[in-house]
């Protein structure tokens, strides 16, 4: 198996060399990668699942983010009709309502091997957004180009303070410690995924957006991301696209996938 990120990938050989499935790995790396891939790994995104067994039905999963019902396309204008590219990217309205925990919690549900509980898969995680883990030469790339540019990370308190203690980025080779991403992913092996959609995660994501909206004059016009907007997110399960090449099977995820 592979993965972004060597100690993802060794969680992930951890629990197949324990009886796990891909099922079991796919989550307990994607879990991982939340914490040791802050650029890139994830819990506030999404993404997609193609489950293939050794006999039956191809099974596909879509958990990707979605708009909140009040994002309309007049939000993202300015008063000439001209799209205004921050609002998509630095505002609440770049916010999605995020697909990866209840995503990724069924899938292992649905097609994990029955060996390991979902707390179980989150166990390695949660250990090293605590405990920490040496900052990567990617990683440290990452931050020392936002520092540069004064990019987004820059400019927000809370990841500021994470990534840039003493108003410099972290370098390879130091410790990152997540302390609020590790009482999150808490959060998650006891409540499991509800907890961000009509638990406390959820309640503190709200409070965010709305704490930034109120600092950028109401650009979200009232129209918010809501409570309502949370309990209404439901995991997809699209008939994955089916196809013959040159003799062969191929199967593959359709829209809004890539493939």
């Amino acid at each position: 198996m592979v993965s972004e990120h060597p100690l993802a990938t060794a969680v992930g050989l951890h629990f197949l060399e324990r009886g796990g499935n891909a099922a079991d790995v796919a989550v307990a790396t994607a879990l991982t990668l939340a914490v040791v891939l802050p650029q890139a790994g994830n819990l506030g995104g999404g993404g997609f699942a193609l489950w293939v067994p050794a006999e039956g039905p191809a099974k596909s999963l879509d958990f990707r983010e979605q708009a909140p019902a009040g994002y309309e396309a007049h939000l993202y204008l300015d008063e000439a009709g001209e799209v205004v590219g921050e609002r998509s990217l630095g505002t609440p309205l770049a916010v999605g309502i995020p697909g990866s925990p209840k995503g990724l919690f069924e899938l292992h549900r649905l097609f994990g091997s029955g060996r390991f509980t979902f707390k179980e898969l989150l166990a390695p995680a949660i250990r090293l957004a605590g405990e920490g883990f040496r900052v990567d030469p990617w990683l440290a790339g990452a931050l020392r180009g936002q520092w540069q540019r004064k990019g987004r990370l820059t400019r927000d308190p809370a990841a500021s303070r994470l990534f840039f203690p003493d108003g410099e980025p972290l370098l390879a080779g130091e410790i990152l410690k997540q302390p609020q991403l590790k009482l999150t992913l808490e959060e998650l092996a006891r409540g499991g995924p509800q907890v961000f959609y009509e638990g406390p995660v959820g309640t503190a994501i709200l409070n965010a957006l709305e704490a930034a909206d109120r600092r950028m004059n109401g650009v979200t016009q009232g129209q918010g991301m809501t409570p309502q907007d949370l309990m209404n997110y439901e995991v997809k399960d699209p008939e994955p696209l089916v196809g013959w090449f040159r003799g062969h099977q191929v199967i593959g995820m359709g829209p809004p996938s890539s493939g």
